[in-house]
């Protein structure tokens, strides 16, 4: 799902679940919503794809509203464009700040070793310092396979909080439209916080070039109509001592152009406590410059793009979890997959025997899924760690559906269930589908006489989920396999 598909979803769902805020059920009716669902029905097909579904019924629904109720058309993404004209004048004020200051002193003397730009590159140095530590602390957790997306910092997390207020501000909607937009933004920030997190950060970039690009710009727009000389005081510094500091800041620019940096001795005549006039500053001003562009305006751009592209990449892969009772009322009525002539089905149990009650149980639930005439082959229970030793245990005649049914009763894990997963894909016959069972009955059998018993099967069937969509893997269906009559729910 693209940003622009979850976008337009939320926005909808803003619309359907406030009922009771002044103005909304003028625009938007019962009849709307039982039109939208029955013509993205008949666009799609008999039997849609869950998300295709309710993505298409959201582009109805809302192109209808619009259509319909033109004073809404203007407001129904109108945060988003606000958010992209913050985003702008954030960039210009950063080059507007650059602009503004005085990269050079505040008279006409320049000196070498406190000036502004010499606290801009090493500020930027210890940034980068940063990030390479942060680098290698993800690489490494990645590798020993704990790695876990970091949540965006303090600082980014305000940052979005008022972007997000001020697009809400500067989309002015009030009464109706406002509410539409409050509830709109609560579930917008939950669903995209990762990714508007990591825009900020190329935002922060690219603000960080221009705002170097604008004290350069800066520094040469005062030297065009002003004589400045270039000297050195300090303390605690000799003249060697300067020579060195000088030499490793700008020793690559000097080795660019080809002009020579003084040695200590030249050093020691541009000492201003000596009374000295000082040198000519154009030279310095040069060197300053390309130092700044190579260590922060260069390094700087091509952090942006990248953070950008990884933005970009993630705005076209939105995982939008279709659960509660607002997607559990639009999916209700939808088959799940077509109903064939024959369709045998291969069944593949990980670490756990299904009894004789639960195999006529999992041929119920294996008939609501692929139709009356499935043709269930069960094959030999997978040992738990087959997933390193697969293909062994496999059956040689696989069919073109294929099911792996797991027990609620065990612990997700990444390194187990999820690997067994990622394993079996690449090796099921060409053009196979794969189902994710996972079979409540067993460990609901286990919890019956505890009072929390609901809840703990709730918060296993959210693992479960949550593993395979972090894993990018099938969302697996909950199913009962206990000997009663079977209910079958399909998990968002």
């Amino acid at each position: 799902m693209t940003e622009t598909d979850a976008r337009t979803v939320l926005l909808l769902r803003a619309l359907e679940t406030s009922p009771g805020v002044p103005g909304v059920a003028a625009v938007w009716s019962a009849a709307d919503a039982v039109w939208a669902s029955a013509e993205a029905s008949r666009r799609l097909g008999p039997w849609p794809p869950a998300e295709a579904f309710v993505v298409e019924r959201a582009r109805l629904g809302l192109a209808r509203l619009a259509e319909q109720h033109a004073d809404w058309r203007g407001h129904l993404h109108s945060d988003a464009h606000a958010l992209r004209w913050v985003a702008g004048m954030g960039l210009g004020a950063a080059f507007v700040a650059g602009l503004a200051s005085d990269a050079l002193s505040p008279s006409q003397r320049i000196n070498l070793l406190a000036l502004p730009l010499l606290a801009l590159l090493v500020w930027n140095l210890l940034v980068y310092a940063v990030l390479a530590w942060s680098g290698v602390r993800g690489a490494a957790a990645g590798h020993l396979g704990t790695r876990r997306p970091h949540p965006p910092g303090r600082l980014v997390g305000l940052g979005l909080a008022v972007a997000q207020w001020l697009a809400l501000r500067v989309a002015g909607g009030r009464g109706a439209i406002g509410a539409l937009h409050a509830r709109f933004a609560a579930d917008w920030q939950q669903v995209m916080l990762r990714l508007q997190a990591r825009r900020a950060v190329a935002w922060l970039h690219a603000a960080a070039a221009l705002l170097a690009a604008g004290a350069v710009a800066s520094m040469y727009a005062r030297a065009l109509v002003l004589d400045y000389r270039a000297g050195w005081d300090s303390t605690l510094l000799d003249p060697a001592q300067v020579s060195t500091l000088l030499r490793v800041v700008l020793g690559p620019a000097a080795a660019l152009t080809g002009w020579g940096l003084p040695d200590a001795t030249t050093l020691a005549g541009l000492r201003w406590a000596d009374g000295s006039p000082g040198d000519h500053a154009a030279r310095w001003i040069h060197l300053y410059a390309l130092t700044v562009f190579g260590v922060v305006v260069v390094p700087r751009t091509v952090l942006a793009i990248k953070a950008w592209l990884r933005a970009r990449r993630a705005a076209m892969n939105v995982k939008l979890p279709l659960a509660g009772p607002y997607y559990d009322a639009l999916l209700s009525q939808l088959p799940t997959t077509a109903p064939v002539a024959a369709c045998p089905v291969t069944v593949l149990c990980y670490s756990f025997k299904p009894s004789a009650e639960q195999r006529a149980g999992l041929a119920a639930a294996l008939s609501d899924l692929y139709g009356p005439t499935v043709q269930p082959r069960l094959a030999e229970p997978l040992p738990l760690g087959a997933e390193d030793s697969l293909p062994d245990g496999l059956p040689a005649d696989m069919a073109d559906h294929v099911a792996l049914l797991f027990s609620l009763a065990a612990t997700p894990e990444r390194e187990t269930h999820g690997a067994l997963v990622r394993a079996l894909v690449p090796l099921l016959p060409p053009g196979s589908a794969l189902q994710l069972l996972v079979d409540l009955s067993g460990y609901r059998q286990r919890l019956a006489t505890l009072p929390e018993a609901e809840e703990r099967l709730r918060q296993r069937r959210a693992a479960w989920l949550r593993l395979m969509a972090d894993l990018a893997l099938p969302t697996p269906r909950f199913i009962d396999l206990a000997p009663q009559p079977h209910m079958a729910e399909a998990a968002a």
